[in-house]
């Protein structure tokens, strides 16, 4: 076990350490690299099977990926606020038919909480208190990650509120529920499957 969790350490810093090699400072850089993001999580997952023979998960390069994204698009924000532009709006990416599949919501969880936190995703469980792994500013970080990922907002309460890792996946998909373009899958069953 300790093996996995340093493996999945020193992934995840090639990484970001690689993420961060692509200099980014302008919305413009910011932009052309989120529209290569998948050429981006092939380049990376490739430059380290090629290095070191490890088979990374794409998934866990994407979700990388996305979050360095998402901290760089943040920072230009705070940074200065952007200048209104006549632009076309974007729209909005589809929610998944899968949305109402809690292991699909436990998965992309687990993935935020281990990059805020040293825990491994072996250690992550359903009954799992939030508290045993991320302190409250740990939290509030992984609470906006997801609200990102997921498109949702969360109460603000949430931080005091929320206990266990099940209840929070519980939060998730009833904000899911709650956004005006969620579609509830066509065949339930195989949308909850695990």
């Amino acid at each position: 076990m300790k093996d996995q969790e340093y493996t999945l350490s020193i992934l995840k810093m090639v990484i970001n350490n690689d993420l961060e090699n692509h200099h980014v400072e302008t919305s413009q850089d910011l932009e052309h690299l989120e529209s290569k993001r998948d050429q981006l999580v092939w380049e990376i997952a490739t430059k380290i099977y090629t290095y070191s023979g490890h088979k990374v998960e794409l998934s866990m390069v994407r979700d990388l990926v996305t979050i360095h994204l998402k901290r760089k698009r943040r920072q230009f924000s705070a940074a200065k606020p952007l200048e209104r532009q006549e632009r076309q709006p974007q729209p909005k990416t589809p929610i998944r038919s899968n949305v109402d599949s809690v292991r699909w919501i436990f998965l992309k969880t687990c993935s935020i909480i281990c990059n805020y936190t040293d825990v491994n995703a072996h250690r992550v469980s359903m009954a799992s208190r939030i508290a045993d792994f991320a302190d409250e500013k740990e939290l509030t970080q992984i609470l906006r990650d997801l609200e990102e990922v997921f498109d949702i907002k969360f109460p603000h309460q949430a931080t005091t509120q929320i206990k266990t890792v099940k209840h929070l996946v519980d939060v998730i998909g009833y904000q899911i529920k709650l956004h005006a373009d969620y579609q509830p899958a066509a065949n339930y069953e195989s949308a909850i499957a695990i």
